[in-house]
């Protein structure tokens, strides 16, 4: 058996540091990804225990298991822009803000929205350097085209999303300079542009010139942010499984996939029931080789080896070393130094993004 196991007392902790970094400016709080892995509902709750009221989801299904838990009145945006004719009426059967990332995606909304005799609000997107959904800053004209002639659609605030404010703030400032200026370009037209968003959670704790009138924070509610500096957030979840079997290996027997390792001596191994599946070892992919990323790569994996960094696991509270890869469903760990036996109830530090969404998760 194993499950994610979920400090409510910390992520608790994490929201009221949120909210003490947000002072007086609204509060979207994000649970795409389902929750960034501790569970749609489950931190849907807790943060309406802290007082956000507003919710940011990646998914339509997020948003109806939100509505079916109680969120009837709650505002909550789907983040992505869609054409899709059976989204959209999703999107207004279940009374939800939709994101309008280009102007096909607002004629289909305001169409069929007309059809029901409805108006449906909407969030406009700018991609101020995404690349994934919005009008272009140049696109001025189409989005006060939406506004104007498109009456199904109501646009009561507009978006950006920031891609590197985790690091240097170059590109951030640049971001922010291009947002701004077409948000100046609809106020000088005579449009009201509403709730404007554009801090994640890195850019919240980095950033206070950037929170405009509402903030969009999602991964801070997990306290784990990218970056080296974790302003005082707390990690909140962990795996737990039992040990599955344990067993000798004799001297020079190979443990894992490629023979990750071989044993130097006799070795009692403790078989996990968890992996990369369940976001052991799991970071974000090395997925772009150029120069710009190749140094940084490099430089990283040679730090690595330096410092000898070895990943651990934790059986009956005292942590031993991993051995070998980590395999999708299977962990070794070397507990020749440790009583210990199938049953017995180990702990892993795991990504709770990358946690398998048919896995239990436990709140205590």
């Amino acid at each position: 058996m194993k499950h994610l196991s979920v400090s409510a007392d910390a992520v608790r902790h994490n929201i009221r540091l949120v909210r003490q970094k947000a002072g007086n400016t609204p509060v979207y709080g994000v649970v795409k990804g389902n929750g960034y892995g501790l569970g749609a509902v489950e931190l849907a709750k807790a943060l309406r225990a802290e007082g956000i009221t507003r919710f940011a989801v990646g998914e339509l299904w997020e948003a109806k298991a939100l509505r079916d838990a109680g969120f009837h009145s709650e505002e909550i945006l789907l983040l992505r822009s869609t054409c899709c004719e059976t989204e959209i009426e999703a999107i207004l059967d279940l009374s939800l803000v939709a994101a309008l990332g280009s102007y096909d995606a607002a004629v289909v909304l305001s169409g069929i929205a007309e059809r029901r005799g409805a108006v449906a609000e909407a969030h406009i997107e700018i991609d101020t350097g995404m690349g994934r959904y919005g009008f272009l800053p140049t696109e001025t004209d189409r989005v006060m085209s939406v506004i104007k002639y498109l009456p199904g659609v109501a646009v009561s605030g507009f978006f950006t999303h920031f891609y590197s404010a985790f690091k240097g703030q170059k590109a951030t400032t640049r971001q922010a300079a291009l947002f701004d200026k077409v948000l100046d370009d609809l106020r000088a037209a005579g449009f009201d542009t509403g709730t404007v968003h554009a801090a994640n959670s890195s850019a919240l704790f980095r950033r206070e010139d950037l929170r405009y009138n509402a903030v969009r924070v999602g991964s801070a509610f997990a306290g784990r942010m990218p970056g080296h500096h974790k302003h005082g957030l707390r990690r909140v979840s962990h795996l737990e499984c039992t040990v599955a079997d344990v067993r000798w290996l004799p001297k020079g027997h190979t443990v894992g996939y490629s023979a990750g390792y071989v044993t130097r001596r006799p070795t009692r191994v403790a078989v996990l029931p968890a992996g990369w599946l369940d976001g052991l070892c799991v970071e974000k992919a090395r997925d772009m080789y150029n120069l710009q990323k190749l140094f940084p790569y490099v430089a990283s994996d040679v730090w690595r080896c330096i410092r000898r960094r070895r990943v651990t696991a934790t059986v009956n509270g005292s942590p031993v070393p991993v051995l070998g890869h980590i395999g999708m469903q299977h962990t070794m760990a070397d507990v020749t130094n440790l009583e210990c036996k199938p049953g017995d109830t180990a702990t892993l530090q795991v990504s709770p993004s990358f946690f398998n969404s048919g896995m239990k998760v436990v709140w205590e």
